[in-house]
């Protein structure tokens, strides 16, 4: 069928380029989260914070979500591009 979209903008890809990357990010924070009644020291907080600040950069930035962004403008051409205008990347 060539009226077939290359580009998944059905469910929760409606809604997040990246919604696989946006369910490993929730886990770090959830991590976090579960750690938090632990704390005994106010560094230990920022320890937390510094956590999910790193897993969220090297997600986005340096690892999966960019690597993945290229590929796909490179495959999907105009129409993806045309969907990272419309759709969030992570959340």
């Amino acid at each position: 069928d060539t009226n077939r979209s290359i580009v998944c903008k059905d469910g929760l890809w409606a809604h997040s380029r990246h919604p696989n990357y946006f369910g490993e990010f929730l886990i770090w924070v959830g991590y976090s989260v579960m750690a938090y009644s632990s704390l005994t020291q106010t560094y230990h907080f920022l320890l937390l914070i510094l956590l999910v600040l790193s897993g969220y950069y090297f997600l986005v930035c340096f690892t999966g979500i960019w690597i993945s962004e290229q590929s796909s403008l490179k495959n999907r051409g105009k129409e993806y591009e045309e969907y990272q205008k419309t759709t969030s990347m992570l959340i």
